[in-house]
């Protein structure tokens, strides 16, 4: 595990686009625990594996099937 990866095993908020996501995950498991968060790692600002295309929408759009009768 990279010396910078630092997670705590406490709830709350964790980084899923760290690169480092998955090593911390799999010590995470490796000690059983049931909770897991980043507040404490060097790395938890890192967005390096965040997708370039939005991940919601802020608008919506009405979408309706109407019957027709024949």
């Amino acid at each position: 595990m990279d010396t910078r990866t630092n997670p705590t095993p406490k709830r709350g908020k964790r980084n899923l686009f760290c690169p480092f996501y998955s090593e911390c995950l799999n010590m995470v498991i490796r000690k059983q625990w049931a909770h897991w968060n980043c507040a404490k790692c060097e790395e938890r600002g890192n967005r390096e594996g965040e997708p370039e295309i939005p991940l919601h929408v802020n608008y919506s759009i009405a979408y309706y099937e109407l019957a027709t009768k024949v």
